[in-house]
């Protein structure tokens, strides 16, 4: 049961809805829904690009997280800002993948006690594009914000408030 006024959402129900061209045969998704995400990956330890199978997708929703503005230096109530640079030159953050080759050359150093992965910065540094899958954009972006980092009651509804969405996004 909703109640009026509290925090609710409805990203399950629309992520199965839209859930890519796994699930669905329509010819009229594309064009309404879905958005093309590139992702580039690089390792912070040896400073180079790698590869991952999640460079390319297909998302229905697109999650705005707190840290995005936060690692691209804009205001939490410029989501136009944000969702600009999202599409041009890309949004930068750290991805909860590992680097395999680190993880691998702690192992073969001494053995899987000697370097935990939790020592070693694995992370993969990525920068994010979005972009619509055939020439024109879709006629509706679904944008979830992603509230779980932030713990208070009211500062959710703080970031919630702030925020600025624009009627129209060009």
């Amino acid at each position: 049961m909703f109640q009026d006024g509290e925090y609710a959402s409805c990203d399950f129900f629309i992520e199965t809805v839209l859930d890519g061209p796994k699930k669905h045969s329509s010819k009229v998704l594309p064009s309404l829904f879905w958005v093309n995400v590139s992702c580039s990956f690089t390792c912070r330890c040896h400073n180079a690009p790698v590869q991952h199978p999640r460079e390319n997708s297909i998302k229905s929703v697109l999650r705005i997280t707190p840290s995005m503005f936060e690692q691209n230096g804009i205001s939490p109530s410029d989501a136009h800002q944000l969702v600009t640079l999202w599409a041009s030159a890309g949004l930068h953050g750290v991805s909860g993948l590992q680097c395999r080759q680190c993880t691998v050359n702690s192992k073969k150093q001494g053995g899987c006690k000697a370097h935990p992965i939790k020592d070693i910065d694995a992370k993969l540094d990525e920068v994010s594009i979005i972009s619509p899958p055939e020439s024109n954009p879709p006629l509706h972006l679904y944008f979830h914000l992603d509230l779980g980092t932030i713990f208070t009651h009211d500062d959710r509804h703080a970031f919630m408030a702030e925020m600025d969405w624009p009627f129209k996004l060009t």
